[in-house]
């Protein structure tokens, strides 16, 4: 007797769609999966069950790769001279922006570049952190996509082959509705 698959519901997909917007930092992503969910007869309890475990995720993905930093990271931390404190304080504040930006964080990164601004960062210096956002976020993605697939060894549970392209395109009929 063949083994039926059991594909997930709309509900379900929604769950796993706000899970991944939590992960991403998608706030306007997590906000449209909440108003889906609700016409999908989704519990209030699993939508926070999601949250939770969304960012539960989240987390742990940071604490991973605090882990791997570590053991690449070098210097002792020396503090720098007052003369380089504004530029210091400017370049955190870029740093930071970045950081909340590719975490698709806007009102922090927004919060932080005016900052920056204040600290005596311009136009250029906003457009070069954007840019470096956008290709960080895309070579993420890749990369993410490229090192789950081997590590899954190409291959279901069942034998079947795993697609190559499915982080390419979404099939699943599951939306955030972020147009």
């Amino acid at each position: 007797m063949e083994k039926t698959e059991r594909v997930m519901s709309d509900g379900e997909k929604t769950l796993v769609a706000l899970g991944a917007a939590i992960g991403g930092g998608c706030e306007k992503c997590a906000e449209n999966l909440f108003r889906i969910a609700d016409g999908q007869g989704v519990t209030a309890e699993e939508l926070m069950s999601a949250c939770r475990i969304g960012f539960e995720a989240k987390s742990e993905a940071v604490r991973s790769m605090k882990d791997r930093l570590a053991g690449i990271m070098k210097g002792d931390g020396a503090s720098c001279d007052e003369s380089r404190k504004m530029d210091v304080q400017k370049l955190a504040a870029m740093i930071r922006a970045a950081a909340f930006a590719a975490a698709n964080a806007a009102p922090d990164a927004t919060g932080e570049l005016k900052k920056a601004f204040k600290q005596g960062a311009g136009k250029g210096d906003f457009r070069m952190c954007l840019s470096i956002v956008k290709t960080i976020r895309e070579k993420a993605a890749s990369f993410s996509d490229q090192d789950i697939l081997e590590k899954m060894g190409n291959l279901m549970s069942d034998g079947r082959r795993v697609d190559k392209e499915a982080g390419s395109a979404c099939c699943t009929g599951a939306s955030c509705g972020c147009n």
